[in-house]
């Protein structure tokens, strides 16, 4: 049973409150929010564009799907925002509709809160502490053609374990089998 009644991650004041403490003596790791708050530049470009909170945002993403496009030379189509990771990965896994998909753990519960969505068949990878908690080569023979999708997160990324950008390509390799 779960101590918070939220499945998500950032709610602070409930944890506060269940520990008995103020919610400003807690560090939130649960949900992308930098603890050391707002860079300066961002808050004065809220301060000096007050007009741009009167009205919606574009809520298909238009707009910002083809100014990212244009600036990684992608097409739109390959583009997705969401308004944070959870709505993309539901987004994401709702187009996508996999039967079999695989996760890597620990991770980001809300892969497989999505996943079970549409009721996808969840293969776990569990990473091991004497490599660190990182991803390694073995992976790629856990990746079977039953797969329809893997999902990596946090500490698992490629980025975040193989700083080089090499894993990409072996990765790229077992997907296409």
């Amino acid at each position: 049973m779960a101590l918070l009644k939220s499945a998500h991650g950032g709610n602070i004041r409930e944890a506060a409150a269940l520990l008995g403490i103020a919610p400003g003596e807690l560090l939130d790791f649960s949900a992308n929010i930098n603890p050391l708050g707002m860079p300066a530049s961002l808050r004065q470009a809220i301060v000096d564009n007050p007009g741009c909170a009167e009205r919606y945002p574009d809520v298909e993403y238009q707009q910002l799907h083809q100014a990212l496009a244009a600036h990684h030379q992608l097409p739109a189509a390959h583009i997705l925002a969401g308004n944070g990771e959870t709505e993309s990965i539901f987004t994401l896994v709702h187009g996508l509709k996999p039967r079999r998909a695989m996760i890597v753990i620990p991770g980001f519960a809300e892969y497989r809160r999505a996943l079970q969505t549409v009721d996808c068949e969840v293969v776990e990878y569990a990473l091991r502490e004497r490599d660190g908690w990182q991803l390694t080569d073995a992976i790629l023979d856990a990746l079977t053609p039953a797969l329809d999708c893997l999902f990596l997160c946090t500490r698992t990324t490629p980025p975040a374990c193989c700083r080089s950008g090499a894993c990409w390509k072996p990765l790229r390799s077992a997907a296409g089998r």
